[in-house]
């Protein structure tokens, strides 16, 4: 693998990694939202235009090309964003329902903590009842609540 190869897919990893992360960190989602939406919106389009026209003239051989990671940084950032979204929020409300389970399964003995990681928070209520909450991306959050066993979705404006 050439030095420029290497550096292409280095960039292409990274971008594919703050891609993912992006949609769970509150802050950057401020600083998008507020100051960077339309520079990224020209900057999506304008790469996509350029993809486009790099991937008609370069054809077939499109990935071996040496500068092919250039015009994907943006979409591939905005993608892995979008689609990072809705794939965690599927992985959390199966483990959310697993402790549920768990929790339905210790004869009615509701914990006053729970060990739960990566995301899920737990919280014992004084009327013998717990939520379940966990972050969907792009400010989301689904919460269960045990006394009527819905799911309820909170947005930025709630």
């Amino acid at each position: 693998m050439t030095w420029s190869k290497r550096i292409n897919f280095s960039v292409l990893v990274l971008v594919l990694v703050l891609g993912v992360v992006t949609p769970f960190v509150p802050a950057i989602h401020t600083v998008i939202a507020f100051y960077l939406l339309f520079p990224l919106l020209i900057g999506f389009l304008l790469s996509l235009l350029g993809l486009s026209v790099y991937l008609f003239m370069h054809g077939r051989n499109f990935f071996n090309a040496n500068t092919f990671s250039m015009p994907l940084i943006i979409p591939v950032f905005v993608i892995c964003a979008i689609v990072s979204g809705p794939l965690v929020g599927k992985v959390q409300r199966y483990r959310c329902e697993r402790i549920i389970e768990n929790i339905d399964s210790a004869n009615g003995m509701i914990p006053d903590s729970l060990d739960v990681k990566y995301g899920v928070k737990y919280q014992k209520l004084k009327d013998e009842s717990f939520l379940l909450e966990y972050s969907r991306g792009f400010f989301v959050r689904e919460v269960y609540s045990s006394t009527d066993s819905t799911w309820e979705s909170y947005g930025w404006r709630d």
